[in-house]
């Protein structure tokens, strides 16, 4: 944490095995610092992790994912685990550091929940079991922080609104059994800026709403049909986004987005992309701890202390903080220059870092 603000930072844990690099030899810009590396190694987690903390990040929401054969089975089997499962978990800082879980099942690559029964006794508590109770998993005033990607797929599944709230209140009781004070959910929108967006959301009996990523799937008035879109109007958007979502009817939490550019995952004919500057990124920030330091006049809830950076490691849709070979550390030398991180001396390289992948480390168990 930097000062009482929650930094965090959505991350995408695709990056095992190099067939997952292969969409991105095509953009050398985008090449990691320490090369293409194996996400499962412990050494990267450990390098994410002092890199995190030396410029004011605090934590990882991390996308989930259940695997589409596990519809309404026990045990529960997943997709790209290996950075919570495997790699953090021996990395010499872990408890240092803080993640969560940002559910994907809105991904058409996974699955959500067959009914009630599914959801509370093999997703919520295979939740509890192997991450909530955790060292390592973000909990505000004893209670996990849990990322619905997409809440309109888990009413529908659940059988509608009032069901899934009445879901969801049993899904609190459950940690309460389990020590925890109840369970922090936020459910994303990034499709919508109006503030009567959330009233939904607020139905389910979520606690706050977040943003995946601002403005590209906003639309109007940022998005001008086939012109590409200028950052200073995507910075511009971002800032109106949140202004337009405190005003609905549940708390929001500010995500800051770095940019969209999806051509290694969707070919050369994709059409959005931007990319703010350095200084445009800085900017943006500057906004977004304005718009905080506001908010904690009146509430000392997430709301006014949270903060996500959107995104860690999307190299493949071009939304990307972790240093690379064509932006270094620049923008994460904004972050700190707006969020200066506490106690940890600042240095932008280590002293051990992962083996690339075009390079076989030695078995790290070893």
């Amino acid at each position: 944490m930097s000062n009482h603000y929650l930094i965090g930072a959505l991350m995408c844990p695709l990056w095992k095995g190099e067939d997952r690099w292969k969409p991105l030899k095509g953009y050398p810009e985008r090449e990691p610092v320490i090369g293409w590396y194996d996400e499962s190694d412990p050494k990267t987690a450990e390098f994410e992790i002092q890199t995190c903390l030396a410029h004011g990040i605090s934590f990882f929401a991390v996308c989930w994912f259940r695997d589409k054969s596990n519809l309404g089975k026990s045990p529960i089997q997943t997709q790209f685990g290996h950075w919570t499962d495997e790699a953090l978990p021996r990395a010499k800082s872990r408890n240092k550091f803080r993640y969560a879980l940002l559910w994907e099942n809105l991904n058409d690559i996974a699955c959500g929940v067959a009914d009630e029964t599914d959801f509370l006794e093999n997703l919520v508590r295979h939740w509890i079991s192997q991450h909530f109770k955790k060292r390592t998993y973000l909990k505000v005033d004893n209670k996990p922080v849990l990322f619905l990607h997409g809440p309109e797929k888990l009413i529908a599944e659940l059988g509608g609104t009032e069901k899934a709230a009445t879901t969801l209140e049993k899904a609190r009781a459950l940690c309460q059994k389990a020590g925890f004070a109840g369970l922090t959910i936020l459910g994303q929108n990034c499709s919508k800026m109006a503030p009567d967006a959330n009233a939904p959301l607020k139905a389910l009996g979520l606690d706050y709403s977040f943003a995946y990523h601002w403005p590209t799937f906003a639309g109007a008035p940022f998005m001008v049909p086939g012109l590409t879109p200028d950052p200073k109007r995507m910075a511009a958007g971002q800032a109106l986004a949140w202004k337009n979502q405190a005003a609905g009817a549940l708390p929001n939490i500010l995500t800051a987005s770095i940019g969209w550019d999806s051509r290694p995952w969707g070919g050369s004919s994709s059409p959005v992309r931007w990319k703010l500057s350095p200084e445009q990124w800085q900017l943006l920030l500057e906004w977004a701890k304005t718009e905080l330091d506001s908010r904690a006049v009146t509430s000392a809830g997430l709301e006014s202390q949270m903060l996500l950076l959107d995104n860690w490691n999307e190299y493949g849709e071009g939304h990307y903080l972790f240093p690379t070979k064509g932006d270094d550390y620049t923008y994460l030398d904004a972050l700190r220059n707006v969020f200066p991180a506490s106690g940890e001396a600042h240095r932008d390289a280590l002293p051990e870092r992962p083996q690339a992948m075009t390079k076989p480390a030695r078995n790290s168990q070893r």
